[in-house]
Protein backbone atom coordinates (compact mmCIF):
# COMPACT_ATOMS: atom_id res chain seq x y z
CA UNK A 1 0.00 0.00 0.00
CA UNK A 2 1.45 3.73 -1.07
CA UNK A 3 1.54 6.31 1.10
CA UNK A 4 -1.30 8.08 -0.91
CA UNK A 5 -3.48 4.85 -0.70
CA UNK A 6 -2.76 4.94 3.24
CA UNK A 7 -3.73 8.76 3.65
CA UNK A 8 -6.64 7.77 1.58
CA UNK A 9 -8.36 5.17 3.21
CA UNK A 10 -11.52 6.37 4.89
CA UNK A 11 -13.01 5.42 7.66
CA UNK A 12 -16.51 6.21 7.58
CA UNK A 13 -17.17 8.74 5.17
CA UNK A 14 -14.20 10.97 6.22
CA UNK A 15 -10.45 10.25 4.31
CA UNK A 16 -7.86 9.76 6.72
CA UNK A 17 -5.67 12.95 5.55
CA UNK A 18 -8.52 15.32 6.59
CA UNK A 19 -7.66 14.78 10.02
CA UNK A 20 -4.13 15.49 9.14
CA UNK A 21 -5.01 18.49 7.78
CA UNK A 22 -6.91 19.61 10.82
CA UNK A 23 -4.49 19.35 13.24
CA UNK A 24 -2.03 20.87 10.93
CA UNK A 25 -3.92 23.83 10.90
CA UNK A 26 -4.60 24.22 14.31
CA UNK A 27 -0.92 23.99 15.07
CA UNK A 28 0.03 26.60 12.28
CA UNK A 29 -3.21 28.85 14.02
CA UNK A 30 -1.54 28.50 17.15
CA UNK A 31 1.59 29.58 15.91
CA UNK A 32 1.03 32.54 13.90
CA UNK A 33 -1.59 34.00 16.57
CA UNK A 34 1.20 33.96 19.12
CA UNK A 35 3.91 35.13 15.97
CA UNK A 36 1.19 38.16 15.60
CA UNK A 37 1.32 38.84 19.04
CA UNK A 38 4.95 39.44 19.21
CA UNK A 39 5.77 41.28 15.98
CA UNK A 40 2.85 43.94 17.09
CA UNK A 41 3.88 43.99 21.03
CA UNK A 42 7.24 44.49 19.58
CA UNK A 43 6.31 47.26 17.36
CA UNK A 44 6.46 49.46 19.61
CA UNK A 45 10.07 49.24 20.53
CA UNK A 46 11.59 51.15 17.44
CA UNK A 47 9.37 53.87 17.95
CA UNK A 48 10.69 54.48 21.84
CA UNK A 49 14.58 54.16 20.72
CA UNK A 50 13.82 56.24 17.93
CA UNK A 51 12.63 59.33 20.45
CA UNK A 52 15.37 58.16 22.96
CA UNK A 53 17.82 58.61 20.29
CA UNK A 54 16.07 61.71 18.07
CA UNK A 55 14.03 62.78 21.26
CA UNK A 56 11.37 63.45 18.94
CA UNK A 57 8.46 60.91 18.86
CA UNK A 58 7.38 59.68 15.67
CA UNK A 59 4.66 56.92 16.35
CA UNK A 60 2.52 58.16 13.73
CA UNK A 61 5.23 58.25 10.94
CA UNK A 62 6.54 54.48 12.33
CA UNK A 63 3.39 52.68 12.33
CA UNK A 64 1.96 53.74 9.26
CA UNK A 65 5.56 53.19 7.45
CA UNK A 66 5.17 49.80 8.95
CA UNK A 67 1.84 49.10 7.42
CA UNK A 68 2.70 50.34 4.54
CA UNK A 69 5.63 47.72 4.10
CA UNK A 70 3.07 45.35 5.01
CA UNK A 71 1.15 45.49 2.26
CA UNK A 72 3.50 45.42 -0.05
CA UNK A 73 5.50 42.33 1.43
CA UNK A 74 1.70 40.97 1.08
CA UNK A 75 1.29 42.23 -2.99
CA UNK A 76 4.91 41.07 -3.16
CA UNK A 77 4.26 37.41 -1.72
CA UNK A 78 1.37 37.33 -3.75
CA UNK A 79 3.25 37.68 -6.94
CA UNK A 80 6.03 35.84 -6.14
CA UNK A 81 3.52 32.79 -5.53
CA UNK A 82 1.83 33.67 -8.76
CA UNK A 83 5.54 33.89 -10.88
CA UNK A 84 6.79 29.91 -9.42
CA UNK A 85 3.28 28.26 -9.86
CA UNK A 86 3.59 29.36 -13.55
CA UNK A 87 7.06 28.82 -13.60
CA UNK A 88 6.10 25.18 -12.41
CA UNK A 89 3.51 24.98 -15.19
CA UNK A 90 0.01 24.62 -12.27
CA UNK A 91 -2.93 23.99 -13.98
CA UNK A 92 -5.94 24.32 -12.11
CA UNK A 93 -8.64 21.80 -11.54
CA UNK A 94 -5.97 18.85 -13.13
CA UNK A 95 -3.72 16.43 -11.93
CA UNK A 96 -0.43 18.19 -11.05
CA UNK A 97 2.92 17.77 -12.57
CA UNK A 98 5.89 17.11 -10.84
CA UNK A 99 7.18 20.70 -11.31
CA UNK A 100 3.46 21.97 -10.51
CA UNK A 101 4.03 20.17 -6.92
CA UNK A 102 7.09 21.50 -6.40
CA UNK A 103 6.42 25.16 -6.93
CA UNK A 104 3.01 24.43 -4.59
CA UNK A 105 5.97 23.03 -2.27
CA UNK A 106 7.89 26.13 -2.62
CA UNK A 107 5.16 28.21 -1.94
CA UNK A 108 3.76 26.54 1.18
CA UNK A 109 6.80 24.81 2.77
CA UNK A 110 9.81 25.82 1.26
CA UNK A 111 9.90 29.48 1.48
CA UNK A 112 8.05 29.66 4.44
CA UNK A 113 10.48 27.56 6.28
CA UNK A 114 13.25 29.25 5.07
CA UNK A 115 11.75 32.86 5.81
CA UNK A 116 10.90 31.44 9.17
CA UNK A 117 14.33 30.03 10.00
CA UNK A 118 16.38 33.63 8.42
CA UNK A 119 13.49 35.43 10.98
CA UNK A 120 14.56 33.61 13.95
CA UNK A 121 18.35 33.95 13.46
CA UNK A 122 17.16 37.99 12.77
CA UNK A 123 15.61 37.84 16.51
CA UNK A 124 18.71 36.08 18.13
CA UNK A 125 20.33 39.55 17.81
CA UNK A 126 17.50 41.65 18.89
CA UNK A 127 18.87 43.46 21.61
CA UNK A 128 16.13 46.39 22.47
CA UNK A 129 14.22 44.42 24.98
CA UNK A 130 17.22 43.93 27.35
CA UNK A 131 17.96 48.14 27.29
CA UNK A 132 14.17 48.92 27.26
CA UNK A 133 14.11 49.68 31.21
CA UNK A 134 16.84 52.32 30.29
CA UNK A 135 15.37 54.02 27.51
CA UNK A 136 12.03 54.22 29.20
CA UNK A 137 13.48 55.71 32.58
CA UNK A 138 15.75 57.95 29.83
CA UNK A 139 12.35 59.17 27.88
CA UNK A 140 10.48 59.53 31.55
CA UNK A 141 13.30 62.11 32.86
CA UNK A 142 13.98 64.03 29.82
CA UNK A 143 10.05 64.37 29.90
CA UNK A 144 9.83 65.97 32.87
CA UNK A 145 13.62 68.17 32.75
CA UNK A 146 11.67 69.63 30.23
CA UNK A 147 8.01 70.21 31.64
CA UNK A 148 10.04 71.90 35.22
CA UNK A 149 12.36 74.03 32.36
CA UNK A 150 9.00 74.92 30.45
CA UNK A 151 7.30 75.47 33.56
CA UNK A 152 4.12 73.83 32.17
CA UNK A 153 1.28 72.07 34.03
CA UNK A 154 2.44 68.38 33.72
CA UNK A 155 -0.92 67.05 33.63
CA UNK A 156 -2.51 66.40 29.86
CA UNK A 157 -6.37 66.96 29.19
CA UNK A 158 -6.68 63.29 30.68
CA UNK A 159 -5.31 64.65 34.24
CA UNK A 160 -1.67 62.48 33.80
CA UNK A 161 1.33 62.77 32.17
CA UNK A 162 2.23 60.70 29.18
CA UNK A 163 4.39 58.23 30.63
CA UNK A 164 5.63 55.07 29.17
CA UNK A 165 4.02 52.03 30.84
CA UNK A 166 6.32 50.45 33.61
CA UNK A 167 6.03 46.79 32.43
CA UNK A 168 6.33 45.63 28.45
Amino acid sequence: MTVAQTFSARKGNTPWYIFGLIVGAVISALGNGARSAIYFSMQADPVDYGEWKSGISAAGFISSLNGFIGKVAMALAGAVSGVFLTWGNYAPNQTQSASGLFAIQLNYLIIPLILTVISMIIMYFYRLDHIFPQIRNDIQERNRAQDASEGENTSNVHGNKDILPQSV
